[in-house]
């Protein structure tokens, strides 16, 4: 007779026999369960054994072993009769993050069986994951002193694709990709070294990065060709340029447009690919909000200022995104840049052609601003699961001189969503807080950007992580939010990106300056 373990709803097992008494069994067969139990540090889960018991009567004993320093499981039997077990498993505050493998033996009836539970060991909501370059952190020259990351995307591999500026060789501040493997080490087979230059000794930055569907990479930024004008480059996934795009241009693989004074913050792809640029414009009153569009082949299709609101045009976008269920775009940045005396969180929507929505989803509207009464600026947005938008940014507050994270949600007819912290907009932080990314996720909000947190005279990476009501979660970090000093003490640490790994875990981008160096920066969190 053979006792048959079968593929639980939690867990994987790959059983194999074991000789028992004086009989011995025959060979177990199973379909592994793909799944594996996530354990959270100081907490306990429940791994689930099935049990056929092929003819066998009588209670069956089922024990885990091979668990690592500060993992522990209970014991646990099958009573006559039963075909399951729950064996609770405890991790230590202290338990190291990671994957493990747990052997499960169950016996009973002078015979036995044996199989592989597979475990991980994870942090708590809001702490770093330091199964990620072993401490959860990146910090990583990419230039000969001084390297910064502006932008991040990920790949559905888990590779992370990061864009910003380094000093180089020639002493100029230029524009560069570089990607990361998921463990947080630069990819070998991305550039050179992982980091590709992309207008290699020509002072720039890239602001901007999106991942299309076939693994090619479009990056956007400005270069300084006297005045500043804005690029755009397709990298191949190899990190090379693709000399399809702009393939008859100067550069084959980037495309400089002759638009004097732009410069980059957002990038989207349409569902054709076109590729939309949004920045400003700047003149002789400020700036202008300016959007491009341009062919998936490079070639400039058009170019304009936006007007923010009917009767203004003074301002910047800072972030776009594209609508799939209305075909069309949506941006966010401010109405107002000095010497205007005031601004708002400015949403605009407009066509791939840069035309307005016809009609427009926002009850004919093309535009919505928020206004918290102080300076304000949207730099991210995204859409949840259910239409509404939600734009991040900063609120400075002219009474006490500080600026905490500004929070908006709109219902999908761009009207305030007044479930939302009653108002359809929020402020959370401490002091000197700036909210460089949003993102929706199993109903919550979180919320990043980089603030004053431990010390004034410093900035650390910073994250919130609100209820749908708008209301801090208590149960990520310390009563809602989470930061980290990433260098020492009076390091200037500041994050600039946010992206979500294919699991759900949270990346941030940005630098880390200790004053002398400045250094690319990553960041994992456990959500």
């Amino acid at each position: 007779m053979t006792i048959r373990l079968l593929p639980a709803a939690l867990l994987a097992l790959l059983l194999t026999a074991c000789p028992s008494g004086s009989g011995g069994v025959g060979t177990l067969s199973v379909t592994p369960n793909a799944a594996t139990v996530f354990i959270v540090q100081g907490d306990a889960n429940n791994v689930t054994v099935n049990v056929d018991r092929a003819g066998i009567s009588g209670p069956l004993t089922v024990s885990l072993t091979g668990l690592p320093a500060g993992v522990s499981a209970a014991a646990a039997g099958i009573p006559d009769g039963a075909t399951s077990a729950t064996v609770a498993v405890t991790a230590a505050a202290s338990a190291a993050q990671g994957p493990l493998n747990a052997t499960v033996t169950v016996t009973g009836g002078g015979q036995s069986a044996t199989g592989v539970a597979r475990l991980f060991v994870r942090g708590k909501a809001g702490s770093l994951d330091t199964t990620f370059n072993t401490a959860g952190i990146v910090l990583q020259q990419v230039g000969v002193s001084s390297s910064a990351i502006l932008a991040t995307a990920m790949q559905p591999d888990g590779r992370l694709v990061a864009v910003g500026y380094r000093n180089s060789a020639s002493s100029v501040s230029d524009a560069f990709a570089a990607r990361f493997l998921p463990d947080g080490k630069l990819d070998p087979g991305f550039g050179t070294g992982g980091v590709t230059p992309l207008a290699a000794s020509v002072t720039g930055a890239a602001d901007a990065v999106v991942v299309q569907a076939n693994g090619a990479i479009v990056v956007a930024g400005q270069v300084d060709s006297s005045p500043v004008r804005p690029f755009v480059a397709r990298l191949t996934g190899a990190g090379a340029l693709d000399t399809y795009f702009n393939a008859a241009g100067a550069v084959p693989g980037r495309l400089d447009l002759p638009v004097d004074k732009a410069s980059v913050s957002g990038l989207a792809l349409t569902a054709d690919g076109t590729i939309i640029l949004v920045g400003s414009l700047a003149n002789s009153s400020g700036s202008n909000a300016w959007a491009a569009a341009i062919s998936s082949g490079g070639a400039p299709e058009t170019n304009l200022t936006l007007p923010l609101k009917p009767t203004a045009t003074v301002g910047s976008l800072n972030a776009v995104i594209f609508d799939t269920a209305h075909g069309d775009l949506i941006a966010a940045g401010v109405t107002g840049m000095p010497p205007s005396s005031t601004q708002d969180f400015a949403m605009t929507r407009f066509t791939p052609a840069l035309g307005a929505p016809t009609p427009s989803p926002w009850g004919g509207l093309t535009y919505a601003s928020v206004d918290f009464g102080n300076f304000d600026q949207a730099n991210a947005l995204t859409l949840d699961a259910t239409g509404r938008l939600l734009v991040a940014g900063v609120s400075y507050l002219t009474t006490t001189s500080t600026s905490k994270f500004g929070v908006v949600r709109l219902l999908p007819n761009g009207t305030p969503d007044t479930t939302f912290n009653s108002t359809g907009s929020a402020q959370v932080g401490i002091a000197g807080d700036n909210a460089t990314g949003v993102a929706a996720l199993n109903a919550k909000i979180v919320v990043t950007g980089y603030g004053q947190v431990t010390t004034a005279s410093d900035s650390d990476f910073y994250l919130v992580r609100l209820n749908d009501d708008g209301a801090l979660d208590s149960t990520f970090g310390a009563g809602g939010r989470a930061y980290t000093d990433l260098n020492g003490a009076h390091s200037y640490d500041s994050a600039a990106s946010l992206s979500v790994t294919p699991d759900g875990r949270l990346v941030l981008g940005g630098f880390s300056s200790d004053g002398s160096t400045t250094q690319a920066a990553l960041a994992r969190y456990w959500n």
